[in-house]
């Protein structure tokens, strides 16, 4: 089993660092959204970084910043007076920022007119091919019948 998350939106909240017995741990929350038939849907995000290394980025990050972080996600149970609550979080072992087209909520992009930001340029549809063949002579047209599925 495999528990890998990877988001990449904007940071939404100071970032801060807090003291947990002999260790610290950098927590902030993170915007991420998508755009279907018109329609904008925003996710919000709490993000824990107790990685060092991860923690250098971290501790540079600002509200309005597009960042990736890339960890595990989990969910944390917690009851007052009777009622369970439940908290998602991801824990980061990887963040960075992110300098990209086409990532801010729609807005209105003046140089073209559009009333959403310019996408990313390319096909979308993976790497472009350059010509030369695969290093194991695969071609990508061979069909083994003997998969069992």
């Amino acid at each position: 089993m495999l528990n890998q998350c990877t988001l990449i939106g904007r940071v939404c909240s100071a970032v801060e660092e807090k003291n947990v017995g002999q260790k610290t741990v950098l927590n902030f929350r993170m915007e991420t959204w998508e755009t279907t038939d018109g329609k904008e849907y925003k996710n919000y995000h709490t993000i824990n970084i107790w990685s060092e290394w991860a923690k250098k980025s971290g501790r540079g990050f600002v509200e309005g910043q597009v960042v990736m972080v890339i960890g595990k996600y989990g969910t944390k149970k917690s009851e007052k007076n009777g009622v369970a609550t439940y908290y998602s979080s991801l824990t980061a072992h990887t963040a960075t920022t992110v300098s990209m087209k086409g990532t801010s909520p729609p807005s209105r992009d003046e140089s073209n007119g559009n009333s959403y930001a310019t996408p990313p340029s390319g096909s979308g549809r993976g790497p472009e091919s350059t010509g030369s063949p695969s290093p194991s002579g695969y071609s990508g047209n061979s069909v083994d019948d003997d998969i069992p599925f």
